[in-house]
């Protein structure tokens, strides 16, 4: 029973902390009150899009709220650590990491980096290893898939098959 009531006062301070995170960081990219982090990101590149002549930096949009969730949960575990409030009832697999190969890793999202149709779209004819910026897959920050020319995104540095193998269960992701 007292599990289950630690368990919840978890989820209930996660969900306040995600809250006003998610409400700063909107702030921040210069959003309204109650607007969002996803409605303020499509309509920070809608405005980009019409309004210039140039293809839009990701760069200078603001996160997802999914991505953001994670960090803000990162960021309040390490302030907490900081100031030594109550780490040691803290479980930092609880607040935005996963244990992989017996280290801390951050979760940056829980959802794909794009829609399956437009992963489908960019690939990648390297020759070499895809270790180099040359690589379109790793030019836009994704992981060579089974469309890629030579690796088909098993047999290279860029691909998500061999974090996804040696890391086991541990991949868990929490929300």
């Amino acid at each position: 029973m007292e599990s289950l009531q630690k368990s919840n006062t978890v989820d209930l301070q996660q969900n306040d902390v995600i809250s006003a995170g998610l409400e700063v960081i909107s702030y921040l990219y210069g959003g309204v009150p109650l607007e969002g982090l996803d409605l303020l990101r499509l309509r920070l590149y809608t405005n980009k899009s019409i309004t210039g002549n140039k293809m839009v930096q990701v760069k200078s949009l603001p996160p997802t709220s999914d991505a953001a969730s994670f960090h803000v949960m990162r960021t309040y575990y390490q302030c907490q650590e900081w100031i030594n409030l109550n780490t040691n009832s803290m479980d930092p697999l609880c607040w935005g990491w996963t244990l992989r190969d017996n280290k801390l890793m951050p979760i940056t999202s829980s959802l794909p980096p794009a829609p399956e149709n437009l992963l489908k779209i960019i690939h990648c004819n390297c020759k070499s290893n895809c270790d180099s910026r040359r690589c379109t897959c790793r030019k836009h920050g994704l992981s060579c898939s089974v469309g890629c020319g030579q690796c088909r995104g098993t047999t290279c540095t860029n691909s998500s098959v061999e974090e996804s193998e040696s890391s086991g269960s541990d991949d868990t992701v929490l929300q």
